[in-house]
């Protein structure tokens, strides 16, 4: 149910039966049945008998191939191969001696700045101080 293996089974045109048990899987099994590219099943009514009929579902009913094909046409549908589009990035780079118009401006910063630790600092003092006066005007 993770959103790397949803996208590995789509761009290989296979259909999933997906077993939601942490962070994103919920929402990736239901956005992938919902495109009728899964069955998704509860892990709390998990038994033998519902995962052997999720996957005749999914074998059985063409459907769920034909709707994964199209998927993966959708996914791989792309104006050049993507090792074409890497040696063109590696290449503008070189031809651009490291493309410094491209780079992000936070590789300048100090990591005092970089993480904001003069901002949390100058927060946690107030914080500190607003309770040190609490509890002695309390």
């Amino acid at each position: 149910g993770g959103l790397h293996g949803v996208m590995e089974s789509i761009y290989h045109a296979v259909p999933m039966v997906n077993l939601p048990v942490f962070c994103d899987h919920a929402a990736n099994s239901f956005k992938a049945e919902r495109e009728g590219i899964s069955v998704s099943l509860n892990f709390r009514d998990l038994n033998v008998e519902s995962f052997l009929a999720a996957i005749n579902r999914v074998i059985n009913d063409i459907s769920y191939k034909k709707n994964v094909q199209y998927r993966s046409l959708l996914l791989r549908d792309q104006p050049e191969p993507p090792l074409d589009r890497a040696l063109y990035w590696v290449q503008y780079v070189l031809r651009h001696h490291g493309a410094s118009h491209l780079q992000s401006p936070a590789k300048d910063l100090s990591l005092t700045q970089y993480f904001m630790l003069d901002s949390i600092m100058v927060v946690a003092a107030a914080v500190y101080l607003l309770g040190y006066l609490l509890m002695i005007c309390w």
